[in-house]
Formats: C-alpha cells, structure tokens, sequence
C-alpha cells in the first residue's frame, strides 16, 4: 500500500481515516454532525424543496410513485426515481467553501493535494475533488 511521503499528508489521511470511520458508527456523537452546532453545509444536505418553489401542500407528501420493490430473500429494492444533475447554488457553494475554507475553482477539477495542517486534516482540495455539480433526488418522479 502505498503511503504519503510527507508525514503531515500521512497524519491528515490518518485524522480523515478517523473521522470517517466516527461517521459510520451510529453509537459515535460527531461534533458538527449528531452533536454540538451543526455544521452550515449539512443544514443543505437532504432539504426538501418544491419544484418551482412555494409552500408544501398535503398533495405534496403523497407517495406516487413506487417508491420500492420487493426483491429476493425478502429484501426491499429502490424502485424508479428521477435524478437531476445541476451546477452548486450559491448557498450550497457558500456553505462548501466555509467548511473547508477553500473556494469552489470553477473549471478543471483538482487531483493534487495540499493538506491543511492535521488539527483540521480536511485536504484543501477536497471541494475541488467534488466537482462543480451536485444532484436533486425526486422520490415520486415528477
């Protein structure tokens, strides 16, 4: 396995490794995520939002849609949703960049690295690493 030369990259992946590994742990309280002030960026993540705006109505809670299938041994599948491509709103790209205190480029995405020091081991170039797009999820497939 090949490991970073520089030991202030081994001990940021090492810090990352952490970090990651608390998040997948249900029984784990991460600060920022299930515990203390949230942080600002997940406050967007999972809002739910009406196409074309306004208030939600009681239609709108409705599932329409299969929303699951019945798959071997018992298991539930997804069933057919509609995923939507887009480009950060400023919100979104505000937010990102707060959290890792590098602004989104806008053009080629970056594949270097250069580390924060490992207090915060949040790579700077992780928001590049995410693209310029995120995408909407519409469970009733409209």
């Amino acid at each position: 396995m090949p490991l970073p030369v520089e030991r202030q990259r081994l001990l940021a992946s090492a810090e990352l490794g952490r970090q990651i590994a608390a998040l997948l742990d249900p029984e784990t309280k991460v600060e920022g995520v299930t515990s203390g002030k949230l942080s600002r960026a997940l406050k967007l993540i999972g809002q739910p939002t009406k196409v074309g705006g306004g208030n939600f109505t009681d239609d709108d809670y409705a599932v329409t849609a299969r929303w699951g299938i019945a798959g071997k041994g018992g298991i539930t599948m997804p069933a057919k949703g509609r995923v939507l491509s887009r480009p950060f709103d400023a919100a979104e790209r505000t937010a990102l960049e707060d959290v890792s205190g590098a602004a989104l480029a806008a053009g080629p995405r970056i594949t270097g690295s250069a580390p924060r020091p490992a207090a915060s081991a949040v790579p700077l170039n992780a928001l590049a690493l995410l693209g310029d797009e995120t995408c909407d999820i519409f469970l009733n497939g409209k």
